[in-house]
């Protein structure tokens, strides 16, 4: 509880203040040049790299682990939660649960999007999650099972998500591929460069050629 609360307040301090407690109570590893706004982060373990910036708004909680690698940029307003270890579902799926979000270098998540870490969610480079309201869920129930399951969801770089995507536990999208605006990926993986769509994301044609793949710098103006 009074980690909580240290990470409640924390939430509203100066940037200096607000980094010092996380170094020196919380012992995370925050490189140089790093922004955080006004956001409440609650995490077992955390590294940023070098000139992260996280907006204001943002909630992480139940987050065991957070790994951002340099120049990563999240937004405002977004809500990463993992499972509670005080719950029933933590403690039959232990094994499962990572509650674990990692981003590459130079990649960003805008704004308002809803990310469940339960089963791990692993973002690679110069990836983007664009526009608003995406939802990214790790765990869900097992209909014919009749019990909760949970995986991991990974993107690879250069990997674009449009605006109020739905990914479902097992998601798998490939380097460079675009999942077009509102489309909806369930479990399994894809082919690298292509162009996925629809209300179930399909194959729609490869995409190689594009500037988008083969950028230096994160930030797409």
């Amino acid at each position: 509880m009074l980690r909580l609360l240290i990470a409640g307040a924390a939430a509203i301090m100066p940037q200096t203040l607000k980094k010092f407690l996380y170094r020196t109570l919380f012992g995370w590893e925050i490189a140089p040049g790093v922004k955080i706004g006004f956001s409440f982060i609650s995490a077992r373990s955390v590294q940023i790299g070098e000139n992260v910036r996280i907006g204001h708004l943002n909630i992480f909680r139940n987050v065991d682990k957070i790994a951002l690698a340099r120049d990563v940029v999240i937004g405002n307003c977004n809500y990463f939660v993992g499972a509670s270890s005080g719950t029933k579902f933590y403690s039959t799926k232990a094994e499962r649960v990572t509650n674990t979000l990692s981003i590459g270098d130079e990649s960003a998540v805008t704004h308002q999007h809803i990310i469940d870490v339960t089963g791990g969610v692993h973002i690679g480079s110069f990836a983007t999650i664009a526009g608003y309201r995406t939802t990214i869920l790790t765990h869900s129930i097992d209909l014919e099972e009749n019990k909760q399951s949970v995986a991991p969801v990974h993107i690879g770089d250069y990997t674009f998500i449009g605006t109020n995507c739905v990914l479902l536990k097992g998601s798998r999208l490939a380097s460079r591929c675009i999942l077009a605006a509102g489309s909806v990926h369930t479990s399994g993986s894809t082919d690298e460069g292509s162009l996925y769509g629809s209300g179930i994301a399909k194959n729609i044609k490869k995409v190689e050629h594009l500037a988008y793949f083969s950028r230096t710098q994160g930030e797409v103006l």
